[in-house]
């Protein structure tokens, strides 16, 4: 049987802003979390019109909430609501957590660090040198671009179904490592070639969740055992 969430007037709420949310796991995994640590704690998934981001933002410190997480696709609209971010959150210009504080909201961005230990933990030798394909041309992209970087890659293709923001994507590339090359590929024409030649597939964009639109059949039918995904 579930066991349901005792919620009081005491209660601090957290929040999960994307559109769409209703797949998400995250308010599953955090409540177990605060029940595991006695917190007094919910987390709800918050569907967020593109239009509505900064009365969204705003909201959460009119309404006492202890924070959110940010999802697709409000994570560059959001830094551009928060005027407190952290190093990686300002590098890459996408917040996915903000902290409520008494006289602010700041800006966090883990995905950069979050990608680089998940990377780590499925290729621990390693991947500077390789070439990486990324797919998607958002925040999460944008945090992507900047982990491989630190994990000194030393070719990346940027595929995107908007190519001004995979452009966007490639010149914060060029502009951190002027010496990396990198390349941006319309998704519509990415051929085998350019999944084969990479060692390192990395899908940041909402492809394959419900309602986006399935992962490339292009990626499907190149992927290989050496490839890391």
């Amino acid at each position: 049987m579930t066991q349901r969430l005792a919620i009081g007037g005491s209660t601090r709420v957290v929040a999960l802003l994307g559109d769409p949310v209703a797949h998400s796991l995250s308010p599953a995994l955090h409540n177990a979390a605060f029940a595991a640590l006695g917190l007094d704690w919910a987390y709800v998934a918050l569907r967020v019109r593109a239009v509505a981001v900064p009365q969204a933002v705003a909201g959460l410190h009119a309404l006492g909430f202890a924070g959110a997480n940010v999802t697709v696709p409000h994570k560059q609209a959001v830094r551009a609501c928060l005027e407190h971010v952290d190093d990686d959150a300002a590098l890459t210009g996408a917040v996915n957590t903000i902290v409520v504080e008494a006289d602010r909201l700041t800006g966090h961005n883990t995905d950069v660090e979050g990608f680089r230990r998940a990377l780590r933990s499925v290729a621990p030798e390693g991947v500077a040198g390789a070439e990486a394909l990324l797919i998607g041309a958002g925040g999460a992209a944008r945090a992507v671009a900047v982990a491989l970087l630190r994990e000194e890659v030393g070719r990346l293709v940027v595929a995107g179904r908007t190519p001004r923001r995979a452009e966007e994507v490639a010149g914060l590339v060029a502009g951190l490592s002027p010496s990396t090359p990198v390349r941006v590929v319309p998704l519509d024409d990415l051929d085998g070639e350019a999944v084969r030649s990479a060692r390192l597939l990395v899908n940041a964009s909402s492809l394959g969740m419900p309602g986006a639109g399935k992962v490339p059949r292009v990626l499907v039918d190149n992927v290989g055992v050496d490839h890391v995904v």
